[in-house]
């Protein structure tokens, strides 16, 4: 598909707006804590006028630009493709089954789609991955990751 660069930056723009928008409407019901111990709207609050921040600042920018007329642009990579795919499936996965496998999965997919690894290097690449991750979030920090349904 081919766009302007302009119409997508002013479509983009108006998206991340409405995200943030929605963001910071949700977290305004939620309370918001003091300044010393903030409560679990503060966050998202926070996040959500930056959104809508940022956003007015590229509409601006663009709507500023003045120059020639620009020629389109082909939307529909086959990165963003697998990326967008992936990071679909790693989401519908993560609970259903659990840490290791989807985490795996995910590297595993993104490195033989976008890198030049062999799938043998992708899988120990991706293996050694999930066990850092695991070590720095199950270990170190201490989160309670989805457990995998199998005995291992």
């Amino acid at each position: 598909m081919n766009v302007r660069p302009r119409r997508l930056e002013l479509t983009i723009a108006a998206i991340i707006f409405a995200l943030g928008a929605l963001m910071a409407g949700s977290a305004w019901h939620m309370p918001m804590g003091t300044t010393s111990l903030p409560g679990p709207g503060f966050l998202p609050l926070a996040i959500g006028i930056l959104l809508t921040a940022t956003s007015l600042t590229v509409a601006a920018r663009c709507a500023m630009a003045a120059g020639p007329a620009e020629e389109p642009t082909l939307l529909g990579h086959r990165f963003i493709v697998v990326t967008f795919a992936a990071l679909l499936g790693v989401a519908w996965l993560f609970e259903r089954v659990g840490f290791p496998i989807s985490i795996f999965l995910f590297m595993f997919v993104l490195l033989v789609a976008l890198s030049p690894l062999n799938w043998w290097r992708a899988a120990l690449s991706a293996a050694a991955a999930v066990a850092v991750s695991y070590v720095f979030f199950g270990v170190v920090l201490g989160l309670n990751l989805p457990r995998t349904p199998l005995p291992f």
